[in-house]
């Protein structure tokens, strides 16, 4: 039964087992493995929650906090990125391609990413505030 209360949790339910089937027919098939964790520090300080999550190579625009009473979960995408200066390449699918046939090795991980992480209390909604700094995401939570 779905949680009125928490419609997108159930969802993510079926996003998470959708992408455990993906992963493993990319593992068979392909060889490719899905395994990039993101890394979180969590501090309690002053009935406030700061969370410091280390996440290189994405881009902010496309990372999403969500929150709600006492979990955030963290939602991003690390797109291959090499300096266009390097190569004479038009558009992303072209660098793509080219990467695709010219690796020697690819270990970064790339591609969607989410976490979630329960919190010790429940923090109010409406004063959340996230700040980035060179890779780094520090979200500040106040207790409600």
């Amino acid at each position: 039964m779905i949680d009125k209360e928490k419609p997108y949790f159930e969802l993510s339910k079926i996003q998470d087992l959708t992408k455990d089937i993906l992963d493993a027919v990319f593992i068979k098939n392909f060889q490719l493995k899905r395994n990039y964790k993101i890394d979180v520090d969590i501090f309690n300080i002053d009935n406030k929650i700061i969370l410091i999550i280390n996440l290189p190579g994405v881009d902010p625009k496309d990372t999403e906090f969500l929150v709600d009473k006492d979990e955030v979960i963290i939602k991003s995408r690390r797109n291959l990125f090499l300096p266009q200066e390097l190569l004479n390449l038009k558009d992303y699918n072209e660098l793509v391609n080219y990467i695709s046939n010219n690796a020697i090795a690819i270990e970064n991980y790339y591609g969607y990413i989410e976490r979630k992480i329960k919190l010790p209390f429940e923090v109010d909604l409406n004063n959340i505030k996230v700040l980035y700094v060179r890779g780094m995401f520090f979200v500040y939570l106040n207790k409600k």
